[in-house]
């Protein structure tokens, strides 16, 4: 069976959505699935076909941004994928083409299926106009309006819809989406390239961190995910448990947590690392003694799974989460990690100085998170989702 995904961006950049993509083009390559995807492509100016770990991507001409607006610039995207892709499907003998999130992929890609004959697959994996306001983006009131009513549109005419979350799957049935057509299929994470590490030693020596316990965060520095609150919480504890914080990546907000680091008298205690080569990830999770994700409730971080969580877990490390939609769904509190009252500083200054003072329960939450996600959430559980997905929409699209 040969399946066509039609992605918004893909690896060489790094990020959760192309995480996950190559994740599920590599588990279903391995379960015998002949996936490729297609994407448009910054780095070339013709189309250009390569393979990544086995996985054929066709790149797409990258979009002029020079004084297009962004209407103009979506509309140039939308018209780049209906020209190309009938051709892609017809020349690879695809039987199933599968869109991802947002409504600019899934909309050509819903007339080129109908054009070439092959059934739709759709996969939600976020809502634009909820992402748009969590970062106050500030497109205004008309484009979200548009965005959601494209994206309400689409949902209802594919043949199946994927959706990575609960919260997802109630978003579409709110929006008339028939049950018998909705499919969730959780964020996962490979094992063997995520998995328990000893602390890597020219780290923890270069930035003078052995002998302390380490608090990590690795991610974007989006309002959202809530970074402020973890530095006044780690400000509530620092002195008392030999602890430094690690912040590893960049964003929106890391000016505004910088300047607050310094003025919670935080200089010395706390490390922005800066953005990580995703290779190099493992080396920093490896040093770190607790993750910690302190998203803030909203309707985003309601809908959404994170997949960094998963990494941790999947290198035994225990997680503090706040009790948020997404991650509640990726956490049983006091089991694989703990969760705490969202937007509170003191609630997650308690949960962190508990662990931090208890290498033993850091240990048992730890490996039980291994377990976790060893058990269900690795990505070759996920391929056998899809392949009864795609034979279910064609054996419908047959009759």
């Amino acid at each position: 069976m040969r399946v066509l995904h039609v992605l918004d961006h893909s690896l060489p950049e790094v990020s959760g959505y192309s995480i996950r993509s190559h994740g599920v083009l590599r588990a279903q390559r391995a379960a015998g699935i002949d996936a490729c995807a297609v994407a448009h492509s910054p780095r070339v100016a013709r189309l250009t076909e390569e393979s990544i770990d086995g996985v054929p991507y066709v790149w797409l001409p990258r979009i002029p941004q020079s004084g297009a607006s962004t209407w103009r610039s979506s509309a140039l995207r939308m018209s780049r994928l209906a020209q190309h892709l009938p051709d892609l499907v017809r020349g690879r003998g695809v039987a199933v083409l599968h869109a991802h999130s947002p409504a600019l992929n899934g909309i050509p890609a819903l007339w080129a299926a109908r054009r070439c004959g092959v059934p739709l697959v759709y996969e939600m994996r976020g809502l634009w106009e909820a992402t748009s306001q969590a970062r106050n983006l500030g497109s205004g009131r008309l484009r979200s309006r548009a965005a959601r009513a494209l994206e309400t549109w689409l949902i209802r005419r594919v043949a199946a819809l994927v959706v990575i979350s609960q919260g997802l799957r109630d978003e579409a049935l709110r929006r008339h989406v028939a049950p018998e057509r909705i499919f969730h299929v959780a964020n996962g994470v490979d094992t063997a390239a995520f998995q328990p590490l000893v602390p890597d030693a020219d780290l923890l020596r270069t930035h003078a961190l052995a002998g302390h316990v380490v608090l990590g965060y690795v991610g974007f520095f989006f309002a959202y995910e809530g970074v402020d609150i973890l530095l006044r919480a780690f400000a509530q504890i620092a002195a008392q448990t030999r602890s430094r914080l690690v912040l590893v990546g960049t964003g929106d907000e890391e000016c505004a947590l910088t300047a607050l680091a310094a003025r919670l008298g935080l200089e010395s205690q706390v490390l922005f690392a800066g953005v990580v080569p995703h290779t190099e990830v493992r080396r920093w999770y490896s040093i770190c003694d607790v993750l910690v994700y302190p998203r803030l409730g909203g309707e985003l971080t309601a809908l959404v799974t994170p997949l960094k969580p998963l990494e941790a877990m999947a290198m035994a490390k225990p997680v503090v989460a706040a009790a948020v939609g997404g991650l509640q769904e990726l956490i049983r509190d006091g089991e694989t990690g703990l969760l705490y009252r969202s937007d509170s500083p003191e609630a997650l200054a308690g949960a962190l100085g508990d662990l931090a003072a208890s290498p033993q329960r850091r240990a048992a939450l730890g490996a039980n998170a291994r377990r976790f996600v060893c058990a269900e959430r690795d990505w070759s559980h996920v391929a056998p989702r899809y392949e009864a997905i795609y034979r279910n929409v064609l054996s419908a699209h047959v009759q």
